[in-house]
């Protein structure tokens, strides 16, 4: 239940945001101010991999297949940090492709200006990788 829940309130944060910038930051604007220590930025990532409909579908059958992937390993290693870490990655797979899917192209906001710019999504699937390499670190199977 952790899981889904996780994976909803991702996917939720990701769109919510990505709208937010949508209507209110014109394409390739940027704030004058950090908001949050954040410089946002709209960028619209038009080179992605759902720009027919025979990639949405391998997209889309890609994405079912990471579900039932990360379903399987949560059932298999039952420890919340490795659930979090499992909706990271699901959720922003899930955020990124209902953008690539709605809009034909991925909102990116997140301005670091040492990095490229990114989104919600990409930070849940990052900070996920990053969980469950250290969770699989801390606590070897067996523990």
């Amino acid at each position: 239940m952790l899981l889904l829940l996780s994976v909803f309130v991702v996917v939720v944060a990701d769109q919510a945001a990505k709208a937010l910038v949508v209507a209110r930051l014109p394409e390739g604007a940027a704030t004058s101010g950090a908001i949050l220590g954040l410089r946002l930025r709209h960028v619209v990532n038009r080179r992605n991999p759902w720009g027919s409909k025979t990639a949405v579908r391998i997209m889309t059958i890609m994405w079912l297949l990471l579900v039932a992937a990360a379903w399987m390993i949560a059932a298999l290693i039952d420890r919340p940090p490795m659930h979090v870490a499992l909706a990271g990655l699901v959720g922003g797979a899930a955020g990124n492709l209902l953008d690539g899917v709605s809009r034909n192209a991925v909102t990116d906001f997140i301005d670091l200006r040492v990095w490229p710019v990114f989104n919600l999504a990409d930070a849940a699937m990052v900070g996920g990788s990053v969980l469950m390499v250290w969770n699989a670190a801390a606590f070897p199977p067996g523990i």
